[in-house]
């Protein structure tokens, strides 16, 4: 996983957890993988098989049905200071080689 949680990355993972009937998620490193395993999670419950597909999630200022809760487990072992280990919140980046 590169830095900035991309979106094509976490579905990647995504696709691969829900081919292996992945039922825990174990995240061990800084605030990326930490943001990845949240997402991770989420889009195992709504879903989610294209990077594309992840626009359908709320965002600020765009109200939109809330989605699934996560129905795996999530363990976080930090290894760096960050916070997002401390929300249930979570960002990844939509990188595009075309812009």
């Amino acid at each position: 996983m590169t830095s900035h949680t991309l979106w094509r990355e976490c579905v990647d993972v995504t696709n691969e957890c829900r081919e292996l009937g992945a039922d825990l998620i174990v995240a061990l490193g800084g605030g990326s993988l930490t943001d990845a395993a949240k997402l991770v999670a989420l889009a195992l419950a709504n879903d989610i098989r294209k990077p594309e597909d992840l626009k359908k999630f709320p965002t600020l200022g765009r109200p939109y049905p809330p989605p699934n809760a996560p129905d795996v487990n999530l363990i976080w072992i930090p290894t760096t200071l960050s916070g997002g280990k401390y929300t249930n919140y979570s960002r990844a980046t939509e990188y595009r080689s075309d812009a």
